[in-house]
């Protein structure tokens, strides 16, 4: 219960009571409960702040991962060399009058030379990027986390029925196994 200053005046002069005055209660002990709930509630503020505090530097901490993991995907490096010569044979391409020995294309030195720029394109498309351990470990977290929505619904849904044990042991299974496999 919140008082105005006419109200607090009024109390502290004997002219009225709180509403929330306890019977036989003297001003003196009304004040000091107050005050100790007040106390309570500072204190309660102050954890919850803490708490609050954690959750900020643990977030804080994922998005430097986060940022660092971009950074290095932004720094890999791409077979430039491979590039370059697609484009050199390309440009070639456009002049050249493909008369190779015999009619065989694989005899000519830049039909050669192109299968081996896409030969490396390839390796380096499905080898060759960087590991990305924060950003794997908050999808796999996003993706168990929809795993547990799922258990909630079917809580919910099929509440009282008994019918829902072997599903939602196999859905807490499989929030598991993708927690897992971030770390």
């Amino acid at each position: 219960m919140t008082m105005t200053l006419i109200e607090m005046d009024g109390f502290l002069r004997g002219k009225c009571l709180p509403g929330d005055m306890k019977v036989n209660e003297t001003n003196a002990e009304y004040l000091l409960r107050k005050m100790n709930e007040l106390q309570q509630k500072l204190k309660e503020s102050e954890r919850y702040g803490r708490q609050e505090d954690i959750t900020i530097e643990n977030l804080e901490r994922k998005v430097e991962q986060l940022a660092a993991e971009n950074a290095a995907l932004k720094q890999e490096e791409i077979p430039l060399g491979a590039i370059e010569n697609g484009r050199a044979f390309a440009d070639r391409l456009e002049a050249y009058p493909f008369e190779c020995q015999g009619g065989n294309l694989n005899m000519c030195s830049d039909w050669q030379e192109l299968r081996r720029c896409f030969e490396h394109l390839s390796e380096w498309a499905m080898h060759g990027h960087a590991e990305t351990p924060a950003t794997d470990a908050i999808l796999s977290e996003v993706r168990a986390s929809g795993v547990d929505a799922a258990i909630e619904h079917l809580h919910k849904k099929f509440e009282g029925t008994g019918r829902v044990g072997v599903p939602v042991m196999a859905l807490e299974w499989l929030a598991k196994e993708i927690r897992q496999e971030a770390k």
